[in-house]
């Protein structure tokens, strides 16, 4: 049996399923983001922008994560956490 492959998967406007992976991984299809979830990516980022503005403790945050959760991150390191988390 021979699937059909789509040239284009779009994330954000239903929930993905395996077949979107397999879409992409295997036969190369284009991920792309829909506008709905562009537009929830700027208010995540909106909201963790005033959450290091205001100082406010937020987990992940601007604290380290696990164990650290107790310790107030500031500078680079909060840019290093978000990278480290991204990458783990």
């Amino acid at each position: 049996m021979q699937m059909s492959r789509a040239e284009q998967i779009v994330i954000g406007e239903a929930p993905a399923g395996w077949q979107d992976v397999v879409a992409v991984a295997r036969h190369g299809a284009k991920l792309v983001l829909s506008d709905a979830a562009w537009a929830r990516i700027d208010n995540a980022q909106a909201i963790v922008q005033r959450i290091v503005v205001s100082g406010e403790r937020a987990y992940g945050v601007n604290t380290g994560l696990g164990a650290l959760c107790n310790v107030s991150l500031q500078g680079d390191q909060l840019s290093r956490l978000s990278r480290n988390t991204l990458l783990s």
